[in-house]
């Protein structure tokens, strides 16, 4: 277990570049074995947690690149470990935890869909507005002129509403 070396007494606690990249070792060296299956058990023994990982991962490059090293050994153990054991629909739930560029690609999927959506949906409320509009205007207007002119334009309203009804 590696501890964080306090530069001064008291809180907070400082990490070093050092300190860091013996961290990420250590996290690699547990990434290789075969019991390791959850990066949680990793961060309690260590004492860290999810925040403290992020701010890490912002601090050193190197500690990045072990961190997302260690989650593709962890998704890869589990899958192969999982395959065997699990129905895959059941591990399919859970895979983007440890798979960043599926979450990637999944989170870009749900917002397409999403958008595709909410087009379909504002497509279909203007159809039903024009629809309506139309038909609100063929019931109020007001027949002007002759009283054949009346007549000739309900025989025109009439095909135009049956014209609408059949696309």
């Amino acid at each position: 277990m590696i501890m964080a070396k306090i530069d001064r007494l008291g809180r907070p606690t400082i990490w070093t570049e050092e300190e860091i990249n013996k961290l990420a070792e250590s996290l690699l060296t547990w990434a290789e074995d075969d019991r390791s299956i959850c990066l949680a058990g990793w961060k309690a023994d260590n004492y860290l947690t999810h925040a403290k990982v992020d701010h890490l991962m912002n601090k050193s490059q190197i500690f990045t690149e072990a961190y997302r090293i260690a989650q593709l050994k962890v998704a890869n153990r589990n899958a192969n470990y999982l395959g065997k054991k699990v129905h895959p629909c059941h591990y399919n739930k859970y895979q983007s935890l440890y798979d960043p560029e599926l979450k990637d690609h999944e989170k870009e999927m749900s917002l397409s869909a999403a958008a595709i959506a909410d087009d379909r949906a504002r497509s279909e409320a203007f159809q039903h507005s024009s629809k309506m509009l139309s038909v609100l205007s063929e019931v109020f207007k007001k027949p002007s002129g002759t009283p054949a002119q009346a007549e000739q334009a309900d025989i025109d309203r009439s095909a135009t509403q049956n014209h609408t009804e059949q696309t």
